[in-house]
């Protein structure tokens, strides 16, 4: 784990152990991936990437690189390869290793993920920043059984509805395996 003030050398070796856990998962799910669309393919790895990047804890990583004054990875979302091999090739620089950044085009990065995000989750609402909101809460009774009040909530309107657009819901249910 990095500590404040970690020297550069441990900032490369975090990436670097990054870096190998996106090629894992990646590898780990090459058959979904050639599974897709052609189109599609570049971003079901990023996709395969990015939950990669999420399952670790990243705050120790991330105080050091906004200490060096370089991204954070908090907007990494669009081309997390890129991203780290572009923070992974600055911090070589730092450490006086000659390295190339590498070529990403996050302009077109950007376009493909607000694409699909739109084609999965709807047009932007006007009145709102986000599209998605995942919480913890329990949908159901303790004993598996599933509690629709939830689901009346949202979807009915009227003085108890909690939503003025349709939403999408999504429950684990009691004894449902949990997303890792």
């Amino acid at each position: 784990m990095l500590t404040p003030h970690a020297p550069l050398d441990e900032v490369a070796a975090a990436l670097d152990t990054l870096v190998v856990l996106l090629q894992g998962r990646g590898a780990a799910l090459a058959d979904e991936i050639a599974s897709v669309p052609a189109w599609m393919r570049p971003s079901a790895r990023n996709l395969a990437h990015y939950l990669a990047l999420r399952s670790v804890d990243l705050r120790p990583l991330q105080e050091r690189l906004s200490e060096l004054g370089l991204s954070s990875l908090g907007r990494a979302e669009c081309d997390v390869a890129g991203s780290l091999a572009t923070l992974r090739a600055v911090v070589a620089r730092l450490m006086g290793e000659p390295s190339e950044l590498p070529a990403i085009d996050l302009a077109e990065a950007r376009q493909r993920l607000a694409l699909h995000v739109t084609a999965l989750l709807g047009p932007a609402p006007s009145d709102r920043p986000a599209r998605v909101m995942v919480t913890r809460g329990r949908c159901g009774h303790g004993n598996g059984e599933f509690h629709p009040g939830i689901v009346v909530r949202c979807r009915l309107g009227g003085p108890q509805s909690v939503m003025k657009d349709p939403v999408t819901l999504c429950f684990l249910i009691d004894g449902t395996p949990r997303p890792k």
